[in-house]
């Protein structure tokens, strides 16, 4: 078909272009199933220990609501209950991201137009980035299916496993492929796809923390992104829950093809309104520019973020009611800072986005000025009066800025909402916002290390941003399972703010000090490097 012509020739570009970023997305997933794997193997070595730690957990309405349930009490039902969500995040996120930027980012910086003058077909760019992420993602099942049998798991829950991660890579790729010809610009397309990352994430919240035993237990299956733990690894494998991850993507997919057909080259299939001839005055400066790129990702995110921490603050009280008598113990509600389950339900669930997705916000934003600088746009607006400095400092400020408003949302919707339910609205929000509010000089420390990393390596700085947020996750999860020591914690901004630890004003003014400090290492190494 002479629409796909050349679709091969770019499915080569994108994995020359990402080889190193993919190697490192493929590792990852596959470093955490072995680090959880041994973890269990050590701290559960007998079928008793196991049994016990599942009947906890699946008793749990808080665990239940971050992890879901455990479907059996093997060490490979339990690895599986530990990385499912984590898959999920670190499958998925990547692969519509990676489709944006193979699709609607070239379309945007004008590489599109140049390849359209030669042989390349229409649907060749979107084609070769769905295969090329697709393909990436079977590398992955394949890498996790591998490292699981070499401990000695069973074939069939392993191959499940390792699909499973896949399958949420394959729907997020379709996503962003959909989401790549909504609009014309490459944040809003982001920003759409986040979203929808969190409409379809937002039903396993409450479907899980209500219980498998619940009426609402069937909330779960409105996810589809839940689908792939819901493939019950090492337990009753579900074969047929694939079936529906396809149709998903298939179905996605194909709307991504029928959009792209209608739609001019460069245009999305929401098409701006067009603006006066003059900028208003309060458009007239680098800072306002910045704005006008970043505000759709940055409202998308924060009104994903109030839902989610909305949702949380709802089912939280319900928590305490589903126990009973059978409280967890003080250890557990010291590790989430909390006093009962409920308040722990909101705490973890607040703290694992802190960590995770507010991080790679600021990051991305950050990235943004590495983009506008190989797109050439960044060159039109310096050969004018603007400084170097003034243009990055204002994409900066938005990283700064843009953490703030994003754990707002959370931690007001959260406490709201927790605090109205449990009927004790003096006590409860200024806690959870409060504590919301202290991951901000974590996030700071991330967004710094990535204007570091642009400033001084402008080539590796996608590898050294996203690479330290994936160390620092890792290193996370190695310390929870007890494998990890606490001084390699430490090394971590986020074990400062973790809700275990009591966070005073020394911490957040030594990690903001940390970050302002990263920060002008990368706007001295942006002012006398090259450009471009």
């Amino acid at each position: 078909m002479a629409s796909l012509t050349g679709t091969g020739s770019l499915i080569w570009l994108i994995l020359r272009r990402d080889r190193i970023l993919l190697a490192i997305l493929i590792a990852l997933p596959v470093l955490i199933v072995a680090g959880q794997t041994t973890a269990f193997q050590e701290l559960y070595p007998t079928a008793e220990a196991r049994q016990t730690f599942t009947q906890q957990s699946n008793s749990n309405p808080a665990t239940l609501g971050m992890l879901g349930p455990i479907f059996a009490s093997t060490l490979g039902s339990l690895v599986a209950w530990r990385v499912g969500v984590m898959g999920m995040l670190l499958a998925g996120i990547p692969s519509l991201l990676l489709v944006i930027r193979h699709t609607r980012a070239e379309e945007e910086s004008g590489r599109r137009e140049l390849l359209s003058s030669t042989t390349a077909g229409r649907n060749a760019p979107l084609t070769a980035a769905l295969a090329a992420v697709l393909g990436a993602n079977l590398v992955l099942a394949a890498a996790v299916t591998t490292a699981l049998l070499a401990f000695g798991l069973p074939l069939a829950g392993s191959l499940v496993l390792g699909l499973s991660f896949a399958g949420a890579g394959w729907m997020c790729a379709a996503i962003g492929g959909m989401a790549a010809q909504m609009s014309e610009n490459t944040g809003t397309a982001r920003g759409i796809s986040l979203m929808a990352f969190t409409a379809l994430f937002l039903p396993r919240i409450a479907g899980d923390a209500a219980g498998q035993e619940s009426d609402f237990a069937w909330l779960a299956w409105l996810s589809p992104l839940n689908w792939t733990r819901l493939t019950s690894p090492f337990a009753d494998e579900k074969w047929w829950v694939f079936a529906l991850v396809l149709a998903f993507t298939a179905a996605l997919a194909a709307a991504a093809y029928a959009l792209c057909a209608r739609r001019d080259l460069e245009a999305g299939f929401l098409r701006p309104r067009p603006g006066p001839a003059q900028a208003a005055p309060g458009l007239r400066s680098p800072l306002a520019l910045a704005w006008r790129l970043h505000r759709s990702t940055l409202l998308s995110c924060a009104v994903g973020f109030a839902l989610i921490g909305g949702l949380a603050g709802a089912v939280a009280p319900i928590s305490t009611e589903l126990l009973g008598d059978a409280q967890p113990g003080g250890e557990f509600l010291a590790f989430a800072g909390a006093d009962d389950v409920g308040e722990a339900f909101v705490s973890l669930i607040v703290y694992a986005l802190s960590v995770s997705l507010v991080p790679a916000y600021a990051i991305m934003v950050v990235f943004r000025l590495r983009s506008e600088e190989t797109s050439g746009h960044a060159d039109s607006l310096l050969s004018g009066p603007t400084p170097r400095l003034r243009w990055a400092s204002s994409h900066l400020l938005i990283a700064a800025l843009g953490p703030v408003a994003l754990l707002a949302a959370l931690g007001l919707s959260a406490g709201s909402t927790y605090s109205l339910v449990s009927g004790d609205v003096a006590g409860e929000l200024p806690r959870i916002l409060g504590s919301t509010m202290a991951a901000l000089p974590a996030v700071w420390v991330m967004a710094a290390l990535a204007t570091a990393a642009y400033g001084l390596l402008p080539r590796f700085a996608a590898l050294v941003g996203w690479g330290a947020l994936g160390v620092f996750l890792l290193i996370e999860l190695g310390w929870e399972a007890q494998q990890i020591s606490e001084a390699v914690f430490a090394v971590s901004p986020f074990s400062h703010i973790h809700p275990s630890t009591e966070v005073g004003p020394f911490t957040l003014l030594s990690l903001t000090a940390v970050a302002a400090l990263l920060a002008a290492g990368g706007l001295l190494g942006l002012r006398r490097r090259d450009f471009g």
